[in-house]
C-alpha cells in the first residue's frame, strides 16, 4: 500500500523532491521486512539441501519451464500488484509521452515538457536511457491518456514478462545441469529482482536480458552476436559500454578478425543512423552519460562527502577539491583493475567463454563499490543472472550475494547519515576478504558441463 498511499499524496502536488517513503514509520517497516526476505532467502539459498542434492534426489526436478513458473506463481504475482516505491517509473513514462508527442527526450528535458506526468517528476534532465528502452517508454506510455495508474501498470507488466524470460533464458543455458530446476526457481523468487526489477520497475531487468543473451552467445561462440548484444545493451543504459573492451581483447586473443571487422562495420552504421534520427547532436549523446547523476549517494564518495561535512575547519573549496581528488583516485583504481583484467583475457592460459563471462561480472561489480557516486540500490541486480550461470565461481557468488544484501538495508537505512555508504559498500568489500576462506566450505553446484562445440569463424 505504501505506493498507492505515495502516490495519492504526491498527485496533490504540482511539483518537488518527493521522497520515495511519506513517513518514517513505513520506511522503517518497508526497509526491515526487504531486509528480512533478503536474509531468510540467502539463509535458504546458502544453508538449504538444493546446495547439496540435485534436483532428481530433492523431489523437484520440472519436466518444463512451465512447471518452475507455476511452482512461483505467487511470488510474481505478488510483486506485479504491488504499487512501485520509487520515482524512475514515471519517469520513463514521461520520456516515453516526450516521444509520442514528437518532442525528443534526448534534447529536451523532461523537467520542461508539462504532461499529467510533470508533478511525479523528480529529474528534470534530458533521457539518460537509450533509443531501445525509450521503445518501451513509449508503448506504456500510451496507456497514460487513460490513466497514469494504467501506464504505470502496462510498464509493469513488461518488467515481469521480461524477467520471467530471463529466467527462461537461464533455465536453458543450464540444460546440462543437474540443478536446473532449483537454480532457476532461485532466480524467479530473489527480493532483489523481485522488488526491483518488477515491483519497481526499474529498466535493469533488460540490462539482465543483455547479460544473459550475451552469455548465451559467447557459450555458442557467437562473438558477433555477443558484440552486437552489448551494443544494444548500451542503447538500454550505459552500463554494457564498459563491457566492450573485455569483448573485443577476447576476440583478438581468439583472433576474430571478421567477427570484429563485422562488429566495426555495424557499429559505425548503427551510429550514423542514429545521429541522423535520435541522438543528432553531441549533447543528445552525452545525455546517454547521465550528466544529471552528479551527486553522491549510498558509496565510498559519499561516505567521504559526510566525513568532510562533519569536520570542523574545512572550507567548501577544500572540501571539492578532496571530493574530486578522491574520485580520480576511485577512477585511477578502477582503471588499473581493468587493465590487469584485460591483460588476463589476454594471456591467461585456457580462458574460456565462461571465464570472461565471471570477469564481465567482477568488472561491473568493482565499477559500482570503487567508482560509482551515485549508487542506487537496483544496480546489484544485474549481477545475480551471472550469479545463476556461474554458481560454481564462489567467490564472485558470496560477494555478489553480500551486496544484494547490503543494497536491501538502503531503504531501512536511508536518511541516517553515512550508514547506508557504510553497510552498501562495506559488506560486500568484507564478504570479498572472507570468501576464499568461506566458499571452501560452501557446497555449490558443480559447473554446466556441455558437449566441446567446434571452433568456427562468425
Amino acid at each position: 500500500m505504501v505506493g498507492w498511499d505515495k502516490f495519492t499524496d504526491i498527485t496533490h502536488n504540482t511539483g518537488g523532491d518527493y521522497h520515495t517513503f511519506p513517513n518514517l514509520f513505513t520506511q522503517l517497516r518497508i526497509g526491515i521486512i526487504y531486509i528480512s526476505l533478503n536474509v531468510v532467502y540467502i539463509i535458504w539459498l546458502l544453508g538449504g539441501r538444493q546446495n547439496r542434492q540435485p534436483d532428481r534426489q530433492l523431489g523437484y526436478e520440472f519436466i518444463c519451464f512451465n512447471d518452475v513458473i507455476k511452482y512461483v506463481s505467487v511470488f510474481l504475482l505478488i510483486a506485479f500488484v504491488a504499487y512501485p516505491v520509487g520515482n524512475d517509473v514515471y519517469l520513463y513514462l514521461q520520456y516515453g509521452l516526450m516521444s509520442l508527442n514528437g518532442v525528443n527526450p534526448f534534447t529536451h528535458g523532461a523537467g520542461g515538457f508539462a504532461s499529467e506526468l510533470s508533478p511525479l517528476i523528480r529529474w528534470g534532465q534530458s533521457s539518460t536511457y537509450g533509443p531501445v528502452a525509450q521503445l518501451l517508454f513509449m508503448a506504456a506510455a500510451t496507456a497514460t491518456s487513460l490513466s497514469p495508474i494504467l501506464a504505470v501498470y502496462l510498464f509493469k507488466l513488461f518488467c515481469l514478462l521480461i524477467h520471467i524470460f530471463n529466467a527462461y533464458l537461464v533455465w536453458r543455458l543450464l540444460r546440462f545441469s543437474a540443478y536446473r530446476s532449483s537454480i532457476t526457481a532461485a532466480y524467479l523468487v530473489n527480493p532483489l529482482l523481485l522488488f526491483e526489477q518488477v515491483a519497481s520497475a526499474h529498466i535493469d531487468v533488460l540490462i539482465s536480458t543483455v547479460v544473459l543473451l550475451l552469455a548465451a552467445c559467447l557459450r555458442y561462440r557467437r562473438y558477433a552476436m555477443a558484440m552486437a548484444v552489448a551494443w544494444v545493451g548500451f542503447l538500454i543504459k550505459t552500463l554494457p559500454i564498459v563491457w566492450l573492451p573485455l569483448l573485443s581483447v577476447f576476440l583478438i586473443r581468439q583472433r576474430r578478425w571478421l567477427s570484429l571487422a563485422i562488429v566495426i562495420a555495424c557499429s559505425l552504421i548503427a551510429a550514423v543512423a542514429l545521429e541522423q534520427t535520435v541522438l543528432p547532436t553531441v549533447g543528445a549523446w552525452k545525455s546517454l552519460l547521465n550528466p544529471g547523476a552528479a551527486g553522491t549517494a549510498n558509496s565510498l564518495h559519499k561516505l567521504l562527502k559526510v566525513s568532510l561535512d562533519s569536520a570542523p575547519g574545512i572550507s567548501a573549496n577544500v572540501q571539492q577539491l578532496l571530493l574530486s581528488k578522491f574520485k580520480l583516485i576511485a577512477y585511477a583504481g578502477f582503471a588499473a583493475f581493468y587493465i590487469w583484467t584485460l591483460l588476463k583475457v589476454y594471456g591467461r592460459q585456457r580462458y574460456r567463454e565462461t571465464n570472461l563471462i565471471v570477469d564481465i561480472g567482477w568488472i561491473t561489480l568493482v565499477l559500482f563499490l570503487l567508482a560509482t557516486p551515485w549508487l542506487m540500490p537496483w544496480y546489484a541486480s544485474v549481477l545475480l543472472a551471472i550469479v545463476a550461470l556461474n554458481p560454481e565461481s564462489r567467490v564472485f557468488a558470496l560477494t555478489t550475494l553480500s551486496f544484494c544484501l547490503s543494497s536491501s538495508c538502503v531503504y531501512a537505512l536511508m536518511g541516517v547519515g553515512a550508514a547506508s555508504s557504510v553497510v552498501m559498500v562495506g559488506l560486500p568489500a568484507t564478504m570479498l576478504l572472507l570468501a576464499p576462506k568461506l566458499s571452501r566450505s560452501w557446497p555449490v553446484p558443480s559447473p554446466v558441463v556441455e558437449p566441446e562445440l567446434v571452433r568456427t569463424a562468425d
